[in-house]
């Protein structure tokens, strides 16, 4: 009998460590499965843990810091420096337009940093790139002051109340806003890293800045980002955001008036426009972001929103017809994308190549020539569509010019370009240690230099 017990436990171990085994086997694939699936978070998180980043909040401890660190000391001198440089270039510039205006000379001001500037300003920061990642990765940096006041009376402007009471809040969603202007702008073009741009909107709470009525937009610029930064999920959860806003017009009516500096009056009509905008801008990104990953439920879903949001801004249907023929293709309806084709058709300014796009996919639906359908309507193409939409109408409103005369943004366009300038300068050649990340920037620079 002992010897019969014996086997049992014998057996019931054997059962044991297989089932130990096989459960570990799954516990592995199950790590496995989530190491390959990183949630958007997680995503954005690894994103902006980058030197970009880093120099660009090392730049604000700059900014914001007692100036008994050295380090700190030598960055603020080296960012003053250059401001008070791109200034003086700036108002020779905006002299220089004014005459060419007065002789009918068409000039458009440009302002070069100066090389020497940007290199201070590179070096200084490589010192405290420590300072900035250790903000980065503990979520910190609202222990720093708001710096746009210091910005501004460095540009010799006056700071109206509201700027002086400004919250960190409010700075992240204007800088987020402001930063993607000076990138997507023509008249600007300042080269922002997009991982600084990612940053100022993971930081942005569109509910918690004092900026009431643009809570529709904070979103809608947010989902843009994170929509461009691949992170769809974000991008999309923002666009829901965006459909439980009801619109206080008003609200909306004196934030655009107070952050432009009262050149922004828009009416209660330009207002709802904007709001709208920044609602297309939320749906159109997202189904962008998602066609781009090969998700077509999600992408098509974005895309209806995308729809009915521009029809309730009243774009043409010319405009909006090729999306609606892939939508009525996708919900096998040939008769209606061939009518939506036809619409589209009327664009008066719609260059040939694309014409004889639509003629051919309205031949190959006619024909149910499914390989040119699906060609024509490629995942590039329909991004290609709703990105040419979204800009169409961002261009209606007129708001990113307005933005882009105001005198915050001129505050905030001179900092950028000269740490985007500094960031770019450093990525050449930093490295992991950063005693010789400074000794290799400053060598590169001074060979430059001389040239």
């Amino acid at each position: 009998m002992c010897k019969n017990l014996g086997r049992l436990s014998v057996a019931l171990n054997l059962r044991a460590a297989r089932l130990y085994g096989a459960l570990t086997f799954v516990c592995a694939l199950s790590v496995l499965s989530c190491k390959r699936h990183k949630g958007d978070e997680e995503i954005l998180r690894e994103k902006i843990d980058c030197l970009p980043v880093h120099l660009y909040v090392a730049s604000k401890v700059a900014f914001t810091r007692a100036q008994t660190d050295p380090a700190v000391a030598q960055s603020r001198a080296a960012l003053e420096q250059l401001l008070r440089t791109s200034r003086g270039m700036r108002a020779r510039a905006l002299a220089a337009e004014a005459r060419g205006a007065e002789t009918g000379a068409q000039t458009a001001p440009t302002v070069t940093l100066r090389a020497s500037d940007v290199a201070s300003l590179a070096i200084a920061l490589l010192r405290l790139r420590g300072a900035g990642a250790e903000i980065v990765r503990s979520d910190r940096e609202d222990s720093l002051r708001p710096m746009l006041p210091a910005l501004m009376g460095l540009q010799g402007q006056t700071q109206p109340q509201w700027v002086r009471e400004m919250s960190n809040h409010t700075e992240h969603a204007l800088f987020m806003t402001m930063l993607v202007v000076l990138k997507l702008h023509p008249r600007l073009a300042v080269p922002v890293p997009p991982e600084v741009i990612l940053y100022e909107a993971w930081k942005t709470n569109p509910e918690r800045a004092a900026l009431p009525g643009a809570e529709s937009f904070l979103h809608g610029v947010r989902s843009y980002i994170f929509a461009t930064n691949e992170l769809c999920d974000l991008a999309s959860q923002d666009a829901s955001a965006i459909d439980r806003i009801v619109l206080n017009r008003a609200n909306l009516q004196a934030t655009l008036r107070q952050i432009s500096g009262g050149r922004l009056n828009a009416t209660a009509q330009q207002a709802e426009a904007f709001d709208q905008s920044a609602r297309a801008l939320a749906h159109g990104m997202s189904a962008v972001c998602y066609l781009q990953r090969d998700d077509r439920p999600q992408a098509n879903e974005e895309l209806r929103r995308f729809l009915a949001t521009l029809t309730a801004l009243g774009v043409p249907p010319s405009e909006t017809g090729a999306l609606r023929a892939y939508l009525a293709y996708e919900n096998h309806d040939p008769a209606g994308a061939r009518r939506a084709l036809a619409e589209a058709r009327v664009m008066r300014d719609m260059d040939g190549e694309t014409r004889e796009e639509l003629d051919a996919v309205d031949r190959a639906i006619a024909t149910s020539d499914e390989a040119v359908v699906r060609r024509t309507f490629s995942r590039a193409r329909l991004a290609a569509l709703c990105a040419r939409v979204v800009y169409r109408q961002l261009e209606r409103t007129g708001l990113f010019d307005e933005l882009a005369k105001s005198e915050p943004m001129q505050a905030v366009r001179a900092y950028t370009e000269g740490v985007s300038h500094a960031v770019e300068t450093t990525k050449l050649t930093a490295a992991a240690e950063p005693a010789r990340a400074v000794t290799a920037t400053r060598g590169w620079l001074q060979r430059m230099l001389r040239r």
